[in-house]
């Protein structure tokens, strides 16, 4: 389960990436409105995802950290830890950026 859970956070830490670099990609380009809209919702679904994934993570690792009486992997709880953080961050700042562009829609 919690090797589902590194591979869950590492897909949607890659997608996060891709949505971003696609993001930036239309303001250089000027996508259209829409556009730009649908990348930022997706990148807000994708970094809460990536929180949520990542906080599972680490509460797996916990888990089986108390259960086992033996800490597995400081690197790996780490590497869910900053997942987390950077979903929530992503998504946050996904999500205030559509606030930002809310009075400015069609």
């Amino acid at each position: 389960m919690l090797f589902l859970m590194r591979r869950a956070v590492i897909f949607f830490f890659l997608m996060s990436l891709l949505t971003v670099f696609l993001y930036f990609v239309g303001v250089l380009r000027r996508f259209t409105e829409s556009t730009q809209l649908m990348l930022l919702n997706l990148g807000a679904f994708l970094g809460l995802f990536l929180g949520i994934s990542g906080v599972l993570g680490m509460a797996l690792d916990l888990v089986f950290t108390i259960q086992n009486r033996r800490f597995y992997s400081k690197s790996k709880f780490a590497f869910s830890a900053a997942g987390g953080l950077a979903g929530f961050l992503l998504a946050a700042s996904a999500v205030f950026i559509l606030s930002l562009t809310g009075g400015n829609l069609p």
